[in-house]
């Protein structure tokens, strides 16, 4: 008898919890449908700017977040959405290949504990197609940068003067561009050997980016001689760059061996004109770039005056 009261209750319990485990399947398999959606959603693009909003504007179907900005350290790469607010919470993304960044959603009133764990249970669909597009910008980055230097290369400077062309004609904004090289780069070479000469670049182009704008662009164009792109600068605001760097490689204190090497730069420069297309503007830099070195090296020239 008590084993049949005791087999009836259980019958009953399990009656009684089936509606509830039915319910909870049905949740379990809607949010695995939503993360898997996501997830796919999310790796429709390799451009990290598109996954990101498209993250942003996902999250935000369920938790009220103003604001989102993304960092990476290694590649440098930093997104930041329009809209911030003034509470944060932060995630740092790792996978087994490494560091994926980090990620701070903001807003303007603190976020409760219930919404913390939806954000948390939604962040880890970030990882494969952040490392995808991660590795996507590296092997882009790399086709398109100076192995030495880390400046952008001959490949990169004609799809950047492209583009700057094309906005300065649409805006009517002006473009300049300073083509510089080492003078008596030779006997550097001969002097203290190609490691030397090595050095020289690598040094002196990591302090020149290091004082450029955001805005300026620094490329190696072949041996010794770089271009840099000064978007919407005029000449006079061009020859006012390219002095500011003439005094600085000037006065660089560049190590090699325990010994110094002195060293200056000639510049030319020219300002973009309605006429010009990639070749003309970087033919009339480097006339003005010869110009200098024929009046004594160490100096900036333009098409019309010398500094």
């Amino acid at each position: 008898m008590t084993s049949t009261l005791h087999n009836d209750n259980v019958f009953n319990l399990m009656q009684r919890l089936e509606p509830a485990r039915a319910l909870f399947s049905e949740k379990q398999m809607k949010n695995r449908e939503m993360l898997l959606n996501l997830t796919n959603d999310l790796q429709t693009s390799l451009e990290i700017d598109d996954i990101l909003h498209l993250f942003l504007n996902r999250i935000r179907t369920l938790v009220p977040v103003d604001g989102l900005t993304y960092t990476h350290e290694e590649t440098a790469i930093h997104f930041t959405s329009t809209l911030q607010g003034k509470h944060k919470i932060s995630y740092h993304l790792n996978s087994d290949q490494g560091d994926l960044g980090v990620l701070v959603f903001t807003r303007n009133h603190r976020y409760q504990p219930k919404e913390l764990s939806i954000m948390e249970n939604l962040i880890p669909c970030l990882r494969y197609p952040l490392r995808n597009a991660l590795k996507y910008h590296q092997a882009i980055t790399a086709s398109t940068t100076d192995a030495l230097t880390q400046c952008g290369n001959r490949q990169a400077l004609d799809a950047a003067l492209d583009r700057e062309i094309a906005l300065a004609q649409r805006d009517q904004t002006p473009l300049s561009v300073i083509l510089f090289d080492f003078d008596h780069f030779k006997r550097i070479n001969d002097q203290y050997g190609h490691p030397g000469g090595d050095q020289v670049l690598r040094l002196a182009c990591a302090n020149i980016k290091n004082s450029m704008r955001k805005t300026d662009l620094l490329f190696r164009y072949g041996g010794e001689e770089f271009v840099i792109l000064l978007h919407k600068t005029n000449q006079d605001g061009a020859l006012k760059v390219a002095e500011r760097i003439r005094r600085q490689i000037e006065s660089d204190n560049i190590i090699f061996k325990g010994q110094p090497i002195p060293i200056t730069i000639s510049l030319g420069l020219a300002t973009w004109q309605e006429y010009d297309g990639i070749n003309s503007i970087i033919e009339r830099a480097d006339k003005a770039l010869y110009k200098a070195k024929r009046l004594g090296r160490n100096q900036v020239c333009s098409g019309h005056s010398v500094v």
